[in-house]
């Protein structure tokens, strides 16, 4: 019996896989670019996109927990030498996003930091159709990014 032929369908599977066990990490005029993996957020970035001279072309989506998300701001910390950490927040955005669903957005405009040896983004802020929010830890980003960092430096 010969041996099947992977085509393009099992590749794209395999390479989703291990981008959802993995963060994602690129380089950007020297920065590497982290994504959070935020594993106890209800909503998180499922994927990210450099480009255009964009620190964050733009990214997506995905809504794990069991509310109906309104809206939403992304963060990004600049890790700098000396683990200096600056953390800033996005505009809060406007979205229709249920429970289990992904959805591609728009990158934000993040300025270049000359210093930083690492931008990690993250969801910062999620607010619910229930008028509940959520926020992001910075002390769980703060551990995620010295766990992912240390043997880099």
């Amino acid at each position: 019996m010969p041996t099947p032929t992977p085509n393009f369908r099992t590749y794209s599977t395999a390479v989703v896989l291990l981008l959802a066990c993995c963060a994602v990490v690129a380089a950007h005029n020297g920065i590497l670019i982290l994504m959070a993996a935020q594993p106890n957020a209800p909503v998180r970035l499922a994927s990210t996109t450099t480009g255009g001279g964009a620190l964050l072309h733009d990214a997506e989506l995905r809504n794990d927990g069991v509310k109906e998300v309104v809206s939403y701001r992304l963060g990004w910390a600049y890790v700098r030498p000396n683990n200096e950490i600056e953390f800033h927040t996005g505009a809060s955005t406007r979205i229709t996003l249920g429970r289990g669903i992904f959805r591609k957005i728009s990158g934000e405009n993040v300025p270049f930091d000359t210093r930083a040896q690492y931008v990690i983004f993250f969801v910062a802020e999620v607010a619910f159709a229930d008028e509940t929010y959520w926020k992001a830890d910075y002390a769980d980003i703060r551990r995620e990014i010295r766990d992912r960092t240390k043997d880099r430096d």
